[in-house]
């Protein structure tokens, strides 16, 4: 009875200290788990950004494009100045869209 005693005083202090190294690594696998899940979503985001920034710049180009072949078809129908503000805007919209393409796409890699 003695024995089991020592044994079992000798044992808890063992059982403590794996314990503590189990804690420890279980919560070393969370905060790494955490850190991937954090960049993961970081790049979902940062897609999911620059899809939406393509589609706008898609769709003023689909704009101007019509409005240009609009003009094309009346051969004469250059009285009216429409086209060229909708084309320059598509231009400037793109240029815009592009840069926060350029600068989500980074961001999403850090």
């Amino acid at each position: 009875m003695v024995k089991l005693k020592r044994n079992i005083k000798k044992t808890i202090p063992q059982i403590r200290k794996q314990t503590i190294k189990d804690v420890k690594k279980a919560a070393i696998t969370v905060k790494e788990t955490s850190q991937k899940i954090r960049k993961q979503t970081k790049k979902t985001i940062g897609a999911s950004l620059a899809a939406a920034f393509g589609l706008t710049a898609a769709l003023i180009w689909r704009d101007a494009v019509d409005e240009i072949i609009k003009k094309i078809t009346e051969l004469l129908g250059l009285t009216e100045e429409t086209y060229i503000l909708k084309l320059i805007t598509a231009i400037i919209i793109t240029m815009v869209c592009v840069m926060f393409i350029v600068y989500f796409s980074k961001w999403s890699e850090t």
